[in-house]
């Protein structure tokens, strides 16, 4: 809990958090400051009529900022997902692979992570790729130690874990299922005409190169490759549906990773009411503050 003369200080650290995306930590210092500021003893300092008024703002405004940014992981519209997908590309014989997803992304920032990084791949929420035997499902309760050193958004596991406790912690996981599953039409729709976008971007400018490489002895490989491609309505189809099938692999997995957070919640929610509620009996009946 906040002192007083300590409330005055905290829109300004919360808009660093936030600014940083660490917003376990935000919520964590939001809730407490609400708390501090509607106890009995506060309601006599006029000064702080302002400040509650903020908090307040800010309880619903942070619950629509996580929503926001959990889509945006879930449906691979941050560029810290970039690589959690495989484009198609031409003259490719496999599916991409399904090893990609939510660990295959963080080899390049591995350096940047650490041994924080390398715990939370071993801890990640329920994934086992089969280049990596070691990791386990994560089955414990523990709950997430929020490391303001690292940017959250490159390990996209970590990153939903995040968001599903602090909607938590705000009340709003309840809520948040239910937008997550009202979303999920209009996301999917956006995120297949982006790829459309994306595909038709990519076969124009392989058609460019086509042309102009008719002129030239095509010593470039790739060049060959591409021209020894004559069905183009066939290249079409197949760059779309196996990059599709890499995204929608991802999509399906953001969502896992979701529903484990949102289960190891409650799981921890109902023992603390357990407890609670067995430590209330114990105290003959008395409240517990």
């Amino acid at each position: 809990m906040f002192k007083s003369e300590e409330l005055k200080g905290v829109p300004a650290k919360l808009e660093i958090l936030v600014r940083e995306k660490h917003f376990l930590a935000a919520v964590k210092m939001l809730v407490s400051a609400s708390k501090t500021i509607t106890k009995p003893e506060m309601a006599s300092v006029g000064a702080l009529s302002d400040l509650s008024r903020f908090f307040n703002e800010q309880l619903e405004s942070m619950a629509e900022i996580l929503m926001e940014e959990l889509h945006n992981h879930l449906y691979l519209k941050s560029p810290y997902c970039d690589s959690r997908w495989a484009a198609y590309t031409t003259g490719q014989e496999a599916l991409p692979s399904t090893e990609r997803g939510m660990y295959e992304g963080l080899g390049k920032d591995f350096s940047k992570l650490g041994q924080f990084s390398n715990d939370r791949l071993k801890r990640g929420a329920g994934f086992q790729p089969k280049a990596k035997p070691g990791n386990e499902v994560r089955l414990d309760d523990e709950m997430i130690t929020e490391d303001l050193e690292v940017n959250p958004e490159v390990d996209s596991t970590y990153y939903l874990e995040i968001l599903v406790e602090s909607l938590g912690l705000l009340g709003k996981f309840k809520d948040a299922i239910v937008t997550i599953l009202q979303r999920v039409p209009l996301e999917t729709y956006q995120m297949i005409d982006k790829t459309i976008a994306e595909v038709n971007e990519r076969r124009n400018a392989a058609a460019l190169k086509t042309i102009h490489s008719r002129d030239s002895n095509c010593d470039d490989e790739e060049d060959e490759k591409y021209l020894a491609t004559r069905n183009t309505e066939n290249e079409i189809l197949r760059d779309l549906f196996w990059t599709l099938f890499s995204k929608l692999e991802c999509v399906t997995q953001g969502h896992s990773a979701v529903l484990v957070a949102g289960q190891r919640l409650l799981r921890v929610s109902r023992r603390f009411f357990e407890e609670r509620k067995t430590l209330g009996s114990s105290c003959g009946g008395r409240s517990i503050n």
